[in-house]
């Protein structure tokens, strides 16, 4: 999800940060790209709060293990709101959905954190 164009009032920008383990022996490009896409359209790209999305992963420096995830809310009731509906869209998640999406977590350590910034219309 992507901005069409820049918001017109003050917004929540809430960060994750979280960081890539080393390649697991047993993955593979195409497994995690069908994790990732995954959850983008069927978590992401479905929850109404959510109104843009914007992914990164550090390419170069000190930690290239750096995946930073940005999500851009009207507000902060809008967060709570967003983790509340995440949980209800990966509730839909068929079986053989829930085994891919459990498959991802050997991409990840698990260490993460969370930013909540406000993005100031100007």
């Amino acid at each position: 999800k992507v901005m069409a164009n820049p918001p017109t009032k003050d917004m929540i920008l809430y960060i994750q940060k979280g960081h890539f383990a080393p390649w697991p022996e047993d993955g593979s490009g195409e497994e995690y790209e069908a994790g990732i896409k995954l959850r983008r359209e069927k978590i992401i790209g479905k929850n109404e709060f959510i109104k843009a999305y914007y992914p990164s992963g550090h390419a170069w420096g000190a930690d290239n293990t750096e995946f930073v995830e940005a999500y851009v809310l009207d507000s902060m009731d809008d967060l709570d709101d967003m983790l509340k509906r995440n949980g209800e869209l990966f509730d839909e998640f068929t079986d053989e959905e829930k085994a891919l999406d459990e498959k991802m977590w050997k991409y990840f350590t698990g260490k993460h954190g969370d930013y909540i910034y406000t993005y100031i219309h100007m």
